[in-house]
Formats: C-alpha cells, sequence, structure tokens
C-alpha cells in the first residue's frame, strides 16, 4: 500500500498516472457526485468509508494499492495502516513536495469547482509545515515501513 501525501495541487494526481491500481478522493468525488458545483464537506465522512472500504476490498485480494488523496490527515493514516497491518500489507508514504507558490498557481488554473478555497489551503499548508520538519520520522513513527520524498519545485515540472 502506498499513500500520497501532500498539498492540493502538489502533484500526486499526476504522479498516479504511473501506477496501475489507484484509490483517488477526486475521481470518487467526481464519480459518485458528491458536489453540486462543489464538494460538500458536510458529505467527506461518506467519502471515507468508500475509500477505506475499497483499500481493505484490494488488499484483501493481495493487490497492490496507491491512495491519492492529501494524506494530511493523521487520524485517516493511522486507519490506513491499521487496515493495511490487517492484512500484513507493506506501508509506504510518498511525500510530494511542492513549493507553495506553484501549489497556488495550479490550483487557480483547476476547474472552479475543484479548486480548493483559500482558507482550506492555509489550513491544510500548517498541517504540512509540520509534516514536513521532519517527515520520516513523524511518519516511521506512525508505522509506515519507508517514506520516499519527491521534490517538484520547478513550473515545468508536473504542470
Amino acid at each position: 500500500m502506498t499513500i500520497l501525501i501532500g498539498l492540493p495541487s502538489s502533484g500526486k494526481s499526476t504522479l498516479c498516472s504511473s501506477f496501475s491500481n489507484i484509490i483517488s478522493s477526486d475521481i470518487i468525488k467526481k464519480n459518485f457526485k458528491f458536489y453540486n458545483g462543489r464538494f460538500d464537506e458536510k458529505n467527506e465522512h461518506f467519502l471515507w468509508k468508500i475509500i477505506f472500504s475499497l483499500l481493505e476490498h484490494n488488499l484483501a485480494r493481495c493487490k497492490d494499492i496507491v491512495v491519492d488523496s492529501t494524506g494530511l490527515s493523521k487520524s485517516k493514516r493511522l486507519e490506513y495502516i491499521r487496515i493495511a497491518d490487517k492484512f500484513n500489507a507493506r506501508k509506504k508514504a510518498i511525500i510530494i513536495r511542492t513549493a507553495y507558490d506553484i501549489i497556488l498557481k495550479r490550483n487557480l488554473q483547476k476547474d472552479p469547482r475543484l479548486r480548493v478555497p483559500f482558507d482550506k489551503l492555509i489550513r491544510l499548508k500548517k498541517i504540512w509545515d509540520e509534516i514536513i520538519q521532519d517527515p520520516e520520522k513523524i511518519l516511521l513513527n506512525e508505522g509506515f515501513d519507508e517514506v520516499s520524498v519527491i521534490n517538484y519545485n520547478t513550473l515545468n515540472t508536473l504542470a
């Protein structure tokens, strides 16, 4: 199991294009019509039930799976780990480090219905800043077996 961790618009979904088995929170939101123009936060608990169920379903079938979501919530990362441990799956975290100005520009380029509101980006960045201080230590202590960091710090990379 591989969890991608990074701010919205950091390049996680683009990186996912190189993997075959993906659980994407964005794709689930689109396919299940959880938003009427914009994603409605009150439906978020349904979204996570689906994500965790899909993860469990794939790991039960011994499929290696990549989760494409921000990965910024510690409680959700711990739930990923709990599920992976249930199936003795290896747990890998890939940190996507992208300059904040690039993230802001990419977010503005998105379809307005899919943009992350600026106030939410600010809240997520505060969480990100804590993780990025020492991601290997934090994530290995949570129970990941391996942590990698990918730096995307030019506008041309994954644009």
